[in-house]
């Protein structure tokens, strides 16, 4: 509390790897290995949900949903009664290879990530969305709107998708020049820099496939060189 005394102390002594407050703080979600515990932050009384494995927990932006995910099978949906309203179907997650589970703002949308793939689902038709840009686990999500969802991956590339066309808005490549130096380049789906930190776009090399499977890497001078019309669409021109 504001004096900095335990308002509350588990007694069960197992390791807690997540905790998460519902958005009107009235209720706080604490995942362990084998089990998820939902506490009202008032009485303190808890209230445990059968998901063993846990990976992952959020809730719903009114309060009324806790998301769960872990090793076995989907995504579960819990009230805070602790009853099992759905359990969407989802791959299966092992090791550490998920990555982020939110809903929407307008909790329209669940999505989430294991490995490299973006998934979101429609919770009111069941309506599916996969995003397959990354080519290394997605190590977090996060909605930037109702229709914008930004997956970030550890590949060094930030996207951004619309849930509803399924079209990628934009991404972002970050490169590392020295320790703790980063710049970005913001592209559009054109290929079109929309930014560019100074000197970060000299940095970025193109594939060409000139023959079916066979790709030559040539630095941006060189791509230039013999395409000079890629020069204003580069530009966002």
């Amino acid at each position: 509390n504001g004096e900095g005394n335990a308002v509350y102390q588990s007694l069960d002594r197992i390791p807690v790897d997540q905790l998460a407050f519902s958005p009107d703080g009235g209720h706080l979600a604490a995942s362990a290995w084998n089990r998820i515990v939902v506490l009202d932050t008032e009485t303190w009384k808890s209230t445990r949900l059968d998901r063993p494995k846990c990976r992952g927990i959020c809730w719903s932006s009114d309060g009324k949903l806790v998301a769960t995910i872990g090793e076995g099978a989907g995504v579960d949906l819990f009230d805070i009664t602790g009853k099992l309203v759905r359990t969407i179907e989802a791959d299966r997650i092992q090791n550490y290879n998920y990555g982020g589970l939110e809903f929407s703002p307008d909790d329209r949308w669940l999505a989430w990530s294991v490995e490299q793939r973006v998934n979101v689902v429609e919770l009111k038709t069941g309506r599916r969305q996969t995003f397959d840009l990354h080519r290394n686990r997605v190590a977090d999500l996060e909605w930037t709107g109702p229709e914008q969802l930004v997956s970030a991956g550890e590949d060094g590339l930030l996207a951004a998708w619309n849930p509803t066309s399924g079209n990628c808005l934009w991404t972002a490549v970050f490169m590392h020049r020295q320790q703790d130096q980063t710049q970005s380049v913001t592209l559009a789906p054109s290929g079109a820099i929309r930014h560019t930190d100074a000197g970060a776009a000299d940095r970025l090399v193109y594939l060409l496939e000139r023959q079916p499977g066979q790709l030559q890497v040539q630095s941006r001078a060189e791509f230039l060189k013999e395409f000079p019309q890629a020069s204003p669409l580069e530009s966002g021109n």
